[in-house]
C-alpha cells in the first residue's frame, strides 16, 4: 500500500495517526475495519471497510487533541474535561504518542474513561503548580450530619427487598439526581452509595437494599451523608504520566495522581503509569472497587488506601516504586 506523506499506518483496530488528507479506498485495501485518522482540522475519522465515516463524541472517541505539544497542554485539559462531563463513554484513542495536560482532569458518576494503547497521557505543570491527575467530580464534597430520624418506606419481607430512605440534614444541599454516601451507621445498616432519589433543602431521600433481616433502624444519630459518585471506570491501556521532573516536589493531594473518594462501583480494569511525587492512586471511602492488572513506576506508593474502603479487590500489581507498592492507611478518611 502507499501512503500520503505524513500518513503513518495503523498498527491494531483503535489505533490513530494524523493525516493532512484522508487516504483513498484504494490505498485504505488491506486494513481493518475501526482504523481511525485525524485530519488537520481536528475531525476524527473511522474506516467502515469502503469509506471514512465521520466519529464524534458520541461514539466515544475524543477529538481535537493535540499531541505532542505542551504549549497544547491546557487546551487538551479543556477538551477531555468537556468530553468527559458529557458522561458515558469518553477514549483517548490510541496511538496518538504524547497528549500533555495542565489541569486536573475530572471524571463524573456512570463514566469509563479510556487512554488507548501507545498514548502517553502526560501532566505539565507550566508555571510550576502541581495538580491532581484525576478526580472523580465530588471527591470533596461537602459532608452533612443527620439531624433527628430517619423515614424509611417499605420492609423486608419476601415480596419487597428494597426501601426508601429519607434523612434531615442543616447547612446546605445535595443535588438530585445523582448518588449519596452514607457513613458512621453503628449498627452498619445504611453505610455505603446509593441512588438518590429526591432531595430538598432540607432533606435526601435514597433506594437502597435490605441486605439484612428484620426492621430497618430509624435512629439518624452520628450518621452522615455527603454526595458522592458511582460507576465510574478508568481503562489506561496506554500511560498515564505524571511528569515528576516538571512539577514541584510536595507532601499533598496536589501530588497524586488519581483520587477517588466517595465512589461507589470503581472499575480499573488496566493501569500503565507513573512519575507521580506521590502515589498513583489514592483511594478513600470507595465501595466495591475492583482493579485489574496495575503497573506502576513511580516515585511513591502504587495504590494507597485511607480507609474506609469495602469490597476492594486487586487481581494484579506489579512495577517499581520507591516506597509502598500497596499501602492501607488504618483512620476514617
Amino acid at each position: 500500500m502507499s501512503y500520503p506523506n505524513g500518513f503513518i499506518k495503523s498498527q491494531q483496530p483503535g489505533g490513530a495517526f494524523t493525516v493532512a488528507t484522508l487516504p483513498t479506498a484504494t490505498q485504505m485495501i488491506g486494513e481493518s475495519i475501526g482504523a481511525l485518522a485525524y485530519t488537520t482540522d481536528g475531525g476524527l475519522y473511522a474506516w467502515n471497510g469502503s469509506s471514512w465515516s465521520n466519529s464524534n463524541l458520541a461514539s466515544g472517541f475524543i477529538s481535537g487533541l493535540i499531541v505532542n505539544s505542551t504549549t497544547a497542554a491546557s487546551s487538551n485539559s479543556l477538551i477531555i474535561n468537556n468530553a468527559l462531563a458529557l458522561q458515558g463513554l469518553a477514549i483517548i484513542p490510541a496511538g496518538l504518542g504524547i497528549i500533555y495536560f495542565s489541569g486536573t482532569l475530572t471524571i463524573p458518576s456512570d463514566t469509563t474513561f479510556i487512554v488507548g494503547k501507545g498514548t502517553i497521557l502526560t501532566r505539565t505543570s507550566l508555571g510550576g503548580t502541581a495538580f491532581v491527575g484525576l478526580i472523580n467530580q465530588n471527591y470533596n464534597s461537602t459532608v452533612f450530619n443527620v439531624s433527628g430520624t430517619l423515614s424509611v418506606v417499605g420492609q423486608p419481607n419476601a415480596t419487597s427487598t428494597a426501601i426508601l430512605v429519607t434523612a434531615t440534614i442543616s447547612g446546605g444541599t445535595i443535588t438530585a439526581p445523582g448518588y449519596v454516601i452514607v457513613k458512621n451507621d453503628s449498627t452498619n445498616y445504611y453505610n455505603g452509595v446509593y441512588k438518590l432519589v429526591s432531595a430538598t433543602a432540607t432533606t435526601v431521600t435514597w433506594q437502597m437494599a435490605c441486605t439484612q433481616g428484620g426492621s430497618p433502624p430509624t435512629s439518624g444519630s452520628s450518621i452522615t451523608i455527603a454526595q458522592a459518585d458511582a460507576n465510574i471506570s478508568i481503562d489506561v491501556q496506554g500511560y498515564f504520566e505524571g511528569g515528576y521532573a516538571n512539577n514541584v516536589v510536595g507532601i499533598n493531594l496536589n501530588s497524586m495522581g488519581i483520587i477517588m473518594n466517595k465512589v461507589g462501583n470503581l472499575q480499573v480494569p488496566t493501569y500503565n503509569g507513573g512519575g507521580w511525587t506521590k502515589y498513583c492512586f489514592l483511594l478513600a471511602n470507595t465501595y466495591f472497587a475492583n482493579f485489574g492488572t496495575i503497573t506502576v513506576n513511580n516515585n511513591s506508593d502504587g495504590i494507597h488506601l485511607n480507609s474506609p474502603n469495602v469490597g476492594f479487590n486487586l487481581s494484579t500489581l506489579r512495577g517499581r516504586t520507591s516506597d509502598d507498592s500497596f499501602a492501607i492507611t488504618a483512620n476514617n478518611a
